[in-house]
């Protein structure tokens, strides 16, 4: 855990916001949304741009998983996306995968925060909020 003691990390906390295919809406961790990928029916967000960038971090872990399958036909994937978390090994490979790369999705990391620079700042050592970085956040 970091120094800091605060921690959330995104393997095991849930976040991504889903819509399970009897109605309900849930937030699951990246781990919980792979074990239950088919009782997933959407990935939502507030906006378009949010789903397909939780679609396509979900989509880039399937892809460190299963990266030997990048040199073989389409046969192959197309037989990975059918089983889906059905097939025992494709659960488990990635789950071994989200567990040996758990450390690196922290949000509040002291050294190496998911998607962020530590300690960034100014040069007059100033801090500014995410309005500055996010689209669709106000900014007076």
């Amino acid at each position: 855990m970091p120094a800091n003691d605060i921690s959330f990390n995104l393997m095991d906390r849930p976040w991504i916001p889903v819509t399970m295919t009897d109605g309900s809406f849930l937030q699951l961790s990246i781990k919980e949304a792979f074990a239950q990928a088919n009782e997933i029916r959407s990935i939502d967000g507030d906006i378009p741009l949010q789903r397909f960038a939780l679609c396509r971090l979900l989509l880039a872990i399937i892809y460190g998983t299963f990266g030997h399958l990048r040199g073989s036909g389409i046969t192959d994937w197309k037989t990975l996306f059918n089983d889906g978390v059905e097939t025992r090994n494709a659960c488990d490979a990635l789950m071994d995968y989200c567990d040996y790369y758990r450390n690196r999705f922290d949000l509040f990391d002291d050294t190496a925060p998911f998607y962020q620079v530590a300690g960034l700042h100014t040069a007059k050592n100033e801090v500014s909020g995410l309005e500055r970085l996010v689209l669709d956040v106000p900014n007076g």
